[in-house]
C-alpha cells in the first residue's frame, strides 16, 4: 500500500540512540502504529530536526480524517538526544487533532455505493434519480440502457447525485437498466447494474 510519512520536527538537531531492536512508535486513530524510520539514528542525514514516522496504507483501512491517536510517542526503550547531549526518554507530540488540521489526509479503500435508483412520472415525462454514498467518475447517459424510452437530459451538481430527464412512449411498458464499471475519487472500482421496470403509461 501508499506510505504515509509523518514528520516530527524539534527546535533543536537531535538524534536517537538505544541499544533496543525495537522501534519507536506513534499509535494512530485507526489503532495502528507508525514506525519510526530507522534514518533517525543516523548523525548524517541531511535534516538533524526531523524524525519521519512511517505508516503503510493497509487494504482495510477507511479514515475520514487520518490522525494520531496518542499525543507521546512509544518510545521502546529509546532517548532522544540533541546537539548539547541533554537526553528526553520521551517525545510529546502537539494534540491530537494538530495533524488533522493541518494536513488532512483522507484513508479510502472502500469502493463506492449506490444509495439509490428511482423515478418519478408526470404524464408522459418521467424522471430518473440515481444516487451515491460519495462522488463517483464514469457515470453518464450512455451507462443506461432503455426500452420504451430515451433519456433527453443527464445532470448532476455534485457526482453523488445524478438526474435524468426520460421521454416514455405511450402504452409500452418501460425497462431502465444501469450497467456501468465506477471509481470514486480515490480510485476505488465499483461495478453496478440494476434494473428498473415501469409499468406502461
Amino acid at each position: 500500500g501508499d506510505v504515509v510519512n509523518i514528520n516530527v520536527t524539534f527546535d533543536n538537531q537531535v538524534i536517537i540512540s538505544g541499544e533496543s531492536d525495537a522501534m519507536p512508535q506513534l499509535k494512530l486513530n485507526n489503532d495502528a502504529f507508525a514506525v519510526l524510520d530507522s534514518t533517525a539514528f543516523d548523525t548524517d542525514r541531511d535534516d538533524t530536526y526531523t524524525f519521519t514516522f512511517k505508516y503503510t496504507v493497509q487494504s482495510n483501512d477507511n479514515i475520514a480524517l487520518f490522525d494520531y491517536k496518542e499525543d507521546t510517542v512509544y518510545m521502546k526503550g529509546k532517548t532522544v538526544v540533541d546537539i548539547d547531549d541533554a537526553s528526553f526518554s520521551t517525545i510529546k507530540l502537539p494534540a491530537v487533532g494538530t495533524l488533522a488540521s493541518t494536513f488532512p489526509i483522507t484513508l479510502d479503500n472502500k469502493a463506492p455505493q449506490l444509495a439509490g435508483f428511482d423515478y418519478a412520472l408526470d404524464g408522459l415525462a418521467l424522471e430518473l434519480t440515481v444516487s451515491f454514498n460519495e462522488e463517483v467518475v464514469g457515470l453518464n447517459k450512455n451507462s443506461f440502457t432503455l426500452t420504451g424510452a430515451e433519456i433527453t437530459e443527464f445532470k448532476t451538481k455534485d457526482n453523488k447525485t445524478f438526474t435524468a430527464a426520460v421521454t416514455a412512449q405511450p402504452c409500452t411498458d418501460i425497462v431502465i437498466t444501469i450497467n456501468v464499471n465506477l471509481k470514486d475519487l480515490a480510485g476505488n472500482a465499483k461495478k453496478i447494474n440494476e434494473t428498473i421496470n415501469v409499468p406502461a403509461i
